[in-house]
């Protein structure tokens, strides 16, 4: 049996060719975009007057192509010497990528040489120190719609999980564990002398965070702590932010310890600081959650909450005197109606406050933490650094996943 022999051919729009015939017939690119494809015979074809088109150019494109094509067949011929140097350049870049050193300082990167905002910085650098000023983290919650209104019980909830995720964040730092809260400014209560209650008191000093959601019941979950505190001789229950009443607890107090002076010193704080019921009558943006208080004025009720108006005018902490939020620092794009109400808005806006490496290298310089560590502004900054690294990790991841 003789084989027989297959001839070569292609498929070209349903009809079998050979390939010499195929090689005949002008390619797609020729007829349809013929200068981009072969400007030379794009331009002779405007020559012998069977087109027109921009001359000039072409007669660039022509010279351009020919230039090309002859790299291309003179790489093509010298391969061997070409990726031996493209090896050596790949490598010498990775060694590149070794010594060099990335410079995340905003100022740096953003700051305008020689402006009046470098100058201001010099000054500041130059009486004050280096590591002076705020480490202020702001986050902001937009919808994925263009222009949405953002004043939802949904939207704000969801605003509380990002700001509650990166409230509990921690590092390891120096083989030492850091928290937000060893960076963080915070309300600072006066001592007294009992060490018990200052030790109580610094536990339930929360972390300063500049938030729409102080507005809400639901702004206590963010304050903590992570471990309810018991408060020592009273037979109550342990206490967190979302369930502390500071007013009733100083009545309760009272009832055992009616004549002591650090309680008159405390009571007298907090009438200046404006702490009252924290925020034990401020609406639950759930009225259906377990831990929402009797005492919110929405609790279980059915109808739906008006967000916009308890928004306008800005929000209050849970010390009213000294935790003042105008509705700009808090809102975006907002829009209000005739009496001055708010209606829409299209972002959220929160701010945690850190303290600067300076106030954060002082803080901790004679703590038994960073006793061994020759602690220094360097290394309280590098504390600073991975924690804000860590916070957008941890935004990013519940953002998206």
């Amino acid at each position: 049996m003789i084989p027989m022999q297959k001839a070569n051919i292609i498929s070209n729009q349903g009809t079998r060719v050979s390939n010499r015939k195929a090689s005949l017939r002008p390619d797609s690119d020729h007829l349809t975009r013929t200068s981009w494809a072969n400007a030379s015979l794009a331009y002779d074809q405007i020559r012998k007057g069977k087109a027109t088109g921009n001359r000039r150019s072409l007669r660039l494109r022509v010279k351009l192509q020919n230039e090309l094509f002859s790299l291309g067949c003179y790489i093509y011929k010298k391969r061997p010497l070409f990726l031996y140097i493209g090896i050596i350049l790949y490598v010498c870049l990775c060694l590149g990528l070794l010594s060099g050193t990335v410079d995340s300082d905003i100022k740096k990167l953003w700051v305008t040489a020689g402006g009046r905002l470098e100058e201001e910085l010099t000054y500041t650098r130059e009486n004050h120190g280096e590591g002076v000023g705020s480490r202020d983290l702001t986050i902001t919650h937009t919808l994925k719609e263009k222009g949405a209104n953002v004043l939802h019980s949904d939207t704000l909830l969801a605003h509380q999980q990002v700001l509650k995720a990166a409230v509990d964040v921690s590092v390891e730092v120096f083989d030492i564990s850091w928290s937000l809260k060893d960076v963080c400014n915070s309300l600072s209560f006066p001592l007294s002398e009992e060490h018990y209650l200052d030790m109580t008191l610094e536990n339930l000093s929360p972390c300063v965070i500049i938030t729409p959601l102080d507005c809400f019941w639901e702004g206590s979950k963010l304050l903590g702590p992570e471990y309810p505190v018991k408060i020592p001789g009273l037979s109550m229950n342990a206490v967190q932010w979302s369930n502390l009443n500071p007013q009733s607890l100083i009545e309760s107090v009272k009832k055992y310890y009616a004549t002591s002076n650090t309680l008159q010193a405390m009571e007298a704080f907090m009438k200046r600081a404006g702490i009252t019921t924290a925020y034990q009558e401020k609406p639950c943006l759930n009225p259906h959650d377990d831990q929402c208080p009797e005492t919110a004025p929405n609790k279980k009720s059915i109808k739906p909450l008006n967000i916009g108006a308890e928004l306008t005018g800005g929000c209050f902490g849970f010390a009213a005197k000294y935790m003042q939020w105008p509705e700009g620092a808090l809102l975006g794009g907002i829009t209000k109606n005739k009496t001055g109400h708010i209606i829409r808005a299209e972002a959220l806006q929160s701010i945690i406050e850190l303290m600067s490496e300076e106030e954060t290298y002082k803080f901790w310089k004679d703590h038994i933490k960073v006793h061994n560590l020759d602690w220094n502004v360097d290394k309280a900054k590098k504390v600073l650094e991975e924690i804000q690294r860590k916070i957008t990790e941890v935004i990013i991841f519940v953002c998206f996943f």
